[in-house]
């Protein structure tokens, strides 16, 4: 049994009584299919269920043995479903990572995007609002009526199974990492630890206390009231039990014992050059320390998390070799940075910088540590131009035939130049961050709801067709605070190369606005992402006529900003200066 609820108005668990079996779950292959969530309905005698078979239903507790109402519209397996109360507006999450919202007739209100994996669970919190938990290990706070996020909640490092309200503004979530979690408004106030792998389920009581099913086969209550605690014996077993599993028999980074790492006295030896690594051991542990030429001192980077023989770290639901922990703030909790030995360590050290909205500028930094604590090969150096007379590909008597390099590209003409249209397509990436950061708590003035981000989204896309709004919404968010505004700049590098997003957004006054916003973006002291994303809105903008009147408007301020860029901007800046410049030229000699 995966679900139990009791329906208001019923006793359906009175001893005695018989429980009701209702029609079953079947899938669109008259198959069976499992019932993995229930709740109560607003109306008296009701409850809903969520299935695998792509539905919720609500039902009546008595006198029928079929649904009143089949939801369907979710591309994946339902795994909650609830009702709020006086909106009678029913709320249902699923496989397919989305939230739909449903009236009391059952027409569909909203789709709600947010969660990057599975939508897991759903609570209300009042009339309008509720949280929905998931396995991307967040938890989301929504208002029903308008289907606008209003907090993002993090805590959890991996699945979060189960939701559930506590009174007021708490509640308690439970998942995968092995913990109960109870939470205060936008804070997690407790984490309690259990001896046991997955903690499927949380609920209240009503006296407060908190209930959780766990993997191991036990049920576990937890209370605040002092007068319930258990016995200091079964306290004792259970601090041990926490402790027992916790332990790691052999640890071992990257074939390296920890028992084998000198302690911090190492550390009294300056290192070599910035920003070179050193693993030292400490209290049992294994911790990573960056040397700062600088402020001639090491500064810890963080705990290092390895693998032990053929057994990988799991996190956020999926396996890693590696995982690192990165201390990037004093005060904040340290970051967690995957990595697999089969990986691209500049492709895991990007995807770390990106889902934790860090500066470009620690690319480099962060691709190097890996490759330094994950016993990882240094990938190939690009082939380099060499002298055919004086350098290593010279012709010398007797040794045979002459080996002649791959020369490397001309960043101009060559095949990896920078071509007008040409850009990669990352607008999924970019439409999952917008919607992140749209739903993050802070400055709700420029908040734009999901209806009109899924239509920014799509005008990534080079053969849609846009809308009006549309570029009213990305002007909107153009307004963006710097220090998040680059998934909207990386939107509007790909929709330029659009003919009709090209003249919209290039020709007349709304032209001379986009220069007004790169203008901000292209400082000395701006990001680097806001940088270089800026640098190839102006290179798209070359793929068609009113985007070439518009930069050629406003040449000499874009070029003397590339003048200004030069010594201090990061390298992956300096990258785009040759298309930019070679466009200009193509254009002025035509």
């Amino acid at each position: 049994m995966d679900a139990l609820c009791l329906a208001p108005g019923t006793s359906l668990l009175n001893y005695g009584h018989q429980i009701d079996m209702f029609t079953l779950h079947i899938g669109e292959l008259n198959v069976l299919l499992p019932v993995c969530g229930l709740s109560p309905g607003i109306e008296e005698g009701t409850f809903l269920s969520a299935s695998w078979d792509l539905t919720a239903k609500l039902w009546q507790a008595h006198g029928k043995d079929s649904p009143l109402m089949s939801l369907s519209g979710h591309e994946a397996a339902v795994w909650a479903v609830i009702q709020l109360a006086i909106t009678k507006i029913i709320v249902t999450g699923s496989a397919d990572k989305n939230i739909k919202t449903w009236t009391s007739t059952g027409e569909l209100l909203r789709t709600l995007k947010g969660h990057s994996d599975c939508v897991r669970g759903l609570v209300a919190t009042s009339n309008k609002e509720f949280l929905s938990c998931a396995n991307d290990a967040t938890v989301m706070y929504w208002n029903a009526e308008s289907g606008t996020c209003l907090a993002t909640l993090y805590g959890h490092t991996n699945y979060i199974y189960s939701i559930a309200m506590i009174e007021g503004e708490s509640f308690a979530t439970s998942g995968e990492d092995r913990t109960l979690r109870v939470w205060q408004l936008a804070d997690c106030v407790q984490t309690i630890h259990l001896p046991c792998q997955s903690v499927w389920s949380v609920a209240v009581l009503p006296n407060k206390d908190i209930v959780a099913g766990t993997s191991d086969g036990l049920v576990r209550v937890f209370s605040a009231d002092p007068s319930r605690y258990a016995s200091p014996e079964i306290l004792a077993k259970f601090e041990e039990e926490v402790a027992n599993i916790n332990t790691v028999a052999e640890k071992e980074i990257g074939g390296v014992k920890i028992s084998d790492l000198p302690g911090k006295e190492a550390l009294a030896k300056p290192g070599r050059s910035d920003g070179q690594t050193k693993l030292v051991k400490e209290g049992g542990a294994a911790v990573c320390y960056s040397w700062s030429a600088a402020g001639q001192e090491w500064t810890k980077v963080g705990d290092v998390l390895g693998a032990t023989s053929d057994e990988k770290q799991l996190y956020s639901g999926k396996e890693y070799d590696y995982v690192f922990s990165v201390d990037v703030e004093d005060g904040k909790p340290p970051l967690k940075l995957p990595y697999n030995k089969n990986e691209d360590p500049w492709v895991a050290a990007q995807r770390f910088i990106h889902d934790n909205h860090l500066s470009q500028l620690y690319l480099d930094q962060v691709a190097n540590f890996i490759v330094t604590n994950s016993n990882k090969t240094d990938a190939s150096p690009l082939p380099q131009f060499s002298d055919p007379f004086t350098g290593g590909a010279r012709y010398i008597p007797g040794m045979g035939e002459m080996v002649t390099p791959t020369p490397a590209p001309d960043p101009l003409t060559g095949s990896t130049r920078y071509i007008p249209g040409g850009a990669t397509a990352n607008g999924t990436e970019s439409g999952e961050k917008l919607h992140e950061l749209n739903c993050s708590p802070g400055d709700r003035v420029n908040q734009v709801s999901e209806d009109q981000l899924e239509g920014l989204v799509k005008m990534a896309d080079p053969t849609s067709s846009i809308q009006p709004s549309h570029v009213d919404v990305l002007k909107q968010l153009l307004e963006w605070p710097a220090e998040i505004v680059y998934p909207v700049l990386d939107i509007a590098r790909l929709a330029v190369r659009n003919q009709e997003v090209n003249t919209a957004i290039c020709s007349g006054q709304i032209g001379d606005q986009l220069i007004g916003y790169l203008r901000r973006f292209l400082l000395p002291t701006s990001p680097t992402a806001n940088q270089m994303l800026s640098l190839r809105l102006v290179c798209n903008m070359f793929a068609h006529q009113d985007g070439v009147n518009l930069v050629l408007k406003h040449r000499d301020y874009l070029l003397s900003t590339l003048v200004d860029l030069v010594p201090p901007c990061h390298k992956n800046v300096q990258v785009f200066f040759p298309p930019v410049e070679q466009d200009f030229c193509d254009e002025l000699l035509l």
